[in-house]
């Protein structure tokens, strides 16, 4: 067996950019911002993560569409 240990106080993931996504939605669930990015841009991103997905395991390019 082996183990690893992260620190993730020291993991800042993509840039530091999910921490300052959380530190918004924190702030605009208790009224004090605006939200930093429009629910389309959530879309558009998750829907890339799935078309990744879906190219690595077919080995072939996928078109960026809702199908």
């Amino acid at each position: 067996m082996e183990t690893h240990k992260l620190d993730l106080d020291a993991y800042d993931g993509h840039g530091g950019g999910d921490q300052q996504l959380i530190s918004n939605y924190l702030k605009v669930i208790r009224g004090e911002e605006k939200s930093a990015t429009p629910l389309d841009d959530g879309l558009l991103s998750a829907l890339l993560c799935l078309k990744a997905n879906e190219s690595a395991e077919k080995g072939s390019f996928c078109n960026i569409a809702w199908d």
